[in-house]
Order: structure tokens, then sequence, then C-alpha cells
């Protein structure tokens, strides 16, 4: 007799979310969730609790405008010439990275500045044919 396969699909299998993807998802409720009701200033206390508590557990921002470019923590998604900047810069994050001490969950998503003198001598080599 056949029995029917009772097991479950991955889509199916409860997930808990990520302290990254937490994290994020409360970076973008301020932008989503203007104070307009009064129960909403009770789910700003729980994010700040939650923001709280995961710094606690040690869980840090990686990538701030303004910073050297590092590709050890910075992954340059766009990249442009600036006169205002002297060396790679993270112009704009477009997604933040988190680390935990000194190991990195994720490198944060950047726009990069750099002078219009080293795009030139950063060109790869070109590969003959």
């Amino acid at each position: 007799m056949n029995r029917p396969n009772k097991s479950r699909s991955p889509q199916q299998h409860h997930q808990q979310p990520s302290p990254i993807v937490i994290r994020d998802n409360r970076s973008i409720a301020p932008v989503t969730l203007q104070p307009r009701k009064p129960d909403q200033a009770g789910l700003k206390a729980v994010a700040d609790v939650l923001e709280n508590h995961l710094a606690g557990l040690g869980l840090e921002t990686v990538g701030m405008p303004g910073e050297p470019f590092d590709p050890t923590r910075h992954e340059a998604v766009t990249h442009e010439l600036s006169d205002t900047v002297e060396q790679p810069t993270c112009a704009t994050v477009l997604r933040r990275g988190y680390r935990v001490g000194d190991q990195l969950m994720r490198p944060a998503q950047v726009s990069v500045a750099e002078p219009p003198d080293q795009e030139t001598s950063q060109q790869p080599p070109s590969h003959p044919a």
C-alpha cells in the first residue's frame, strides 16, 4: 500500500528570519510607517527594543557615506568620478552591511566615488585574444 508523502517542501517550513533581515526591515519601517496612528508609537518602541537587543548581541552596521572604500567590507555596485574626493570613497550606501565582532556577515553595497586621475591608473589590463 502506498502512503502519501507527508514531508513538507522547503517553502512550507517556517524559517526564522536572520538578525540581518530583521534589522534591514527595521531601517525601512520609519519610511513606510509614518507616525499617523497612536498604535504606531508602540511599534516604534518594540523596534527600538529589538535594535538594542541586536546591538547587545554584537551585530554592528558596516558602511557609512564618506568612509574610504574597502573591498573587504564593501561591495561596489556603482562607480562615479568626483572632484570632491582624494581616494575611492563610499559616496552612498545602497544596502547596509553587518558584522559581529571581526566576522563580516554581509558587505555593505555602496556607490563609490573616485577622483578622475585614479580611474586611468585602475583600468584592468587588456587580455590578448
